[in-house]
């Protein structure tokens, strides 16, 4: 039962977005895991992908990075307004936002706002979709990453409402397809040692979605995600991050951590998987 909640409350993230952004249409993005207006405010500001992308001549990225930019701008100005008048948003970038945050580049939340979302407004907010797509099909993971959350948030906004145990209903044969290519991408990403893919195929492996949920393989890629890269994982337990499933019966979590060590050592042991975070 422990373990259904806390499965059911991570895709619940996935499913809220979905509701609010009317997914679908080219819409400010918003990412599975849930950041705060004040969050996206300090990182608004922090525009150093789009220099460092531009300076390199990689367009891809720079493109990624102006998606994102437009997108935190949209929440900021969205967070503005009185909350009856408004659609909450959420920022887009969860690898951005760490980034960010590792490396403290933390500026005065009142004063991005001005600097980094000046001359921006709602012609550049509704070029967000176009971005992504133009940086995925050039080869930005991220972005890729990105266009498969939304997909899968668009499928979870068109079922009907859970069942009482918490399951939705049959999706349709076209919505079905939708979410196994979703599910077959995002776990191709993941083996290949793209770490920002495994905590959105661990939101969709743990939806209620009939034929998709599968909440220990879900959870297996969650701790995967937690890991270093770039060699074996080390023999003597616990894994780091294996905390997070202590309330998890003693035989569930050796299952997860077993599996987890297994699918670490196919997609991210090797040397050089460290590259592909």
């Amino acid at each position: 039962m422990i373990l259904h909640r806390a499965a059911h409350a991570r895709w619940l993230g996935l499913a809220w977005v979905a509701a609010l952004c009317g997914c679908g249409a080219p819409s400010p993005p918003a990412p599975m895991h849930k950041d705060t207006p004040a969050q996206a405010t300090s990182a608004a500001g922090a525009d150093s992908h789009a220099t460092v992308a531009i300076a390199s001549g990689d367009s891809a990225a720079a493109r990624y990075a102006r998606a994102q930019r437009y997108a935190r701008c949209a929440l900021i100005a969205d967070a503005s307004q009185p909350m009856s008048d408004r659609t909450e948003l959420d920022d887009i970038d969860r690898l951005g936002d760490a980034v960010t945050a590792a490396t403290g580049n933390r500026l005065d939340p009142q004063a991005m706002p001005r600097a980094a979302c000046r001359r921006v407004g709602a012609g550049e907010y509704a070029q967000v979709d176009q971005l992504l797509r133009q940086s995925a099909a050039a080869g930005n993971v991220d972005a890729q990453i990105e266009l498969l959350r939304r997909r899968a948030s668009a499928v979870l906004a068109r079922q009907a409402p859970a069942a009482a145990d918490g399951m939705l209903a049959p999706p349709s044969a076209a919505d079905h397809a939708e979410a196994d290519q979703v599910l077959a991408a995002l776990e191709d990403l993941a083996m290949r040692g793209h770490r920002a893919a495994m905590p959105v195929l661990d939101q969709l492996l743990s939806s209620p979605l009939p034929g998709t949920a599968e909440p220990l393989y879900g959870d297996a890629w969650r701790l995967v995600a937690e890991q270093p890269f770039g060699h074996p994982l080390p023999d003597a337990p616990p894994l780091r991050g294996e905390a997070m499933f202590e309330d998890m019966d003693a035989h569930t979590e050796r299952q997860v951590v077993a599996l987890a060590r297994d699918l670490h050592a196919h997609c991210c042991a090797r040397q050089g998987a460290g590259q592909q975070q």
